[in-house]
């Protein structure tokens, strides 16, 4: 429910969690490789990993309607009837956000914030290596939210996203929309409500992965080396280079700790105990991943990787 007319707005929408960021902190700053100058730089993490107003509700106008049920049936057609429900509540908002200050500009940032929030007792422990706490199915499911949507709310995806959009299978879209005009107008919309889509996405993702908890092999790994398991602005990744399967994710925790789920039990198996060639494997893979930037504990991990960065993007 809306409750006031005087919600402070919230300009600085974080795309990757910064409590999160916080884990590769060394004196409240952390280390990331700077784009524009292609160098090492520091930064607290509240200032990386941001754009203002990147979760902004935009106005659903009539037209739309249709075209935004495409999609979604588009994106997913076993899970259309939730993601309308999901979609219905969205416009429920909008159509009181006329009146309440602030509210477009807030409303998903919030969403994201309550995954967080729930995040917030989970996160300390693995980043001390206690997965016992994922035994506990409220906080496991809570992490699996917070991976699938992490996965799909950064920067990273929107501009791949909007870059792959006329690579969509037209023909497969919508038998009654397959002129060119109507094209038009749905890929426009895709744009224009993205802060929806993410949503979406993030929620088919996290649904995925609770569905499969029980067939998918989760592996927690423990960073036995003398360097540190690096992060990005895109930190949830795919292992379909190392293992063939796009389905199989990786996840830096913190320096010292990270999580692997596996979809098919024949895929090549990770050691919980990793060997410095086996972090070296897994921050290679979070550097060619990156969309802007790249993250660790230190300006030396930074620059291991500073090449393999400039190659790659």
């Amino acid at each position: 429910m809306l409750e006031s007319k005087k919600l402070v707005p919230k300009k600085n929408h974080h795309f990757v969690w910064r409590r999160y960021l916080e884990n590769s902190q060394v004196d409240n700053k952390l280390a990331y490789f700077a784009t524009k100058k292609h160098i090492a730089a520091t930064e607290t993490a509240l200032g990386v990993a941001k754009q203002d107003f990147f979760y902004k509700l935009e106005h659903i106008e009539n037209y739309e309607d249709l075209y935004i049920k495409i999609i979604l049936k588009f994106i997913s057609d076993s899970n259309y009837e939730i993601n309308l429900h999901y979609y219905n509540s969205f416009k429920a908002a909008l159509k009181q956000s006329d009146s309440v200050n602030n509210w477009k500009i807030n409303l998903l940032e919030n969403y994201h914030s309550k995954i967080e929030g729930k995040m917030l007792k989970v996160l300390p422990q693995l980043s001390n290596g206690d997965f016992n706490i994922l035994e506990n199915s409220d906080y496991f499911k809570d992490f699996m939210n917070f991976l699938g949507h992490q996965a799909t709310r950064t920067k990273d995806l929107k501009d791949s996203s909007f870059s792959k959009l006329n690579l969509w299978p037209r023909f497969s879209l919508n038998e009654n929309f397959r002129n060119e005009k109507d094209i038009d107008i749905l890929l426009s919309v895709f744009r224009k409500h993205w802060w929806f889509f993410s949503f979406v996405f993030g929620q088919n993702y996290a649904l995925n992965l609770l569905t499969n908890c029980n067939i998918d092999i989760h592996i927690p790994l423990i960073n036995s080396s003398d360097i540190s398991f690096i992060t990005s602005d895109s930190p949830v990744v795919s292992l379909k280079s190392i293992t063939g399967n796009g389905k199989d994710l990786y996840f830096p925790i913190s320096p010292k700790f990270g999580y692997v789920i596996l979809r098919d039990i024949n895929t090549k198996f990770f050691n919980e105990l990793c060997t410095t060639e086996d972090v070296k494997l897994f921050n290679s893979l979070i550097v060619q991943n990156s969309h802007q930037t790249y993250f660790a504990d230190s300006e030396s991990s930074i620059n291991e990787y500073r090449k393999l960065f400039m190659k790659t993007h």
